[in-house]
């Protein structure tokens, strides 16, 4: 069963824990909230067994996020809400970063298990090329 979960608005990586003035904080826990809140409809279904997670992330030419801490952030959303148990299970996936024009920003998360076919369903806004590479 293939899932795919669009998530509104400039992505956002995963930042590193910095240290206050008597605790450590991560900076980035509201916007991982904020992409959990788009899972939770999943919740339970991955629990078990490997996934395969494809992310796509549309951001304007100033962002400086790369795409490993943009997935980072969607993957410990995906365990925070208990769509997996823990993202040791993911298996694979693409990772895709696209700069697109201001206002066309987002994120694409394409969830699976790893003999999943790509298929027809599949969003428009992801590349040609890239579309026709997966088949």
């Amino acid at each position: 069963m293939i899932q795919l979960i669009r998530v509104p608005g400039p992505p956002r990586p995963k930042a590193r824990p910095q240290k206050g003035r008597d605790h450590w904080y991560v900076p980035s826990a509201e916007d991982e909230k904020r992409v959990a809140w788009y899972f939770v409809q999943l919740k339970g279904e991955f629990l078990e067994g490997p996934v395969r997670i494809d992310t796509f992330f549309y951001v304007n030419a100033r962002s400086r996020a790369d795409e490993d801490n943009l997935r980072k952030l969607v993957l410990d959303a995906l365990q925070r809400v208990g769509v997996l148990k823990n993202d040791r299970q993911v298996a694979g996936g693409l990772c895709w970063r696209e700069v697109v024009s201001k206002g066309g920003e987002g994120s694409v998360v394409r969830i699976g298990r790893p003999d999943d076919p790509w298929d027809e369903r599949d969003p428009e806004e992801i590349p040609e090329g890239l579309r026709e590479r997966l088949a």
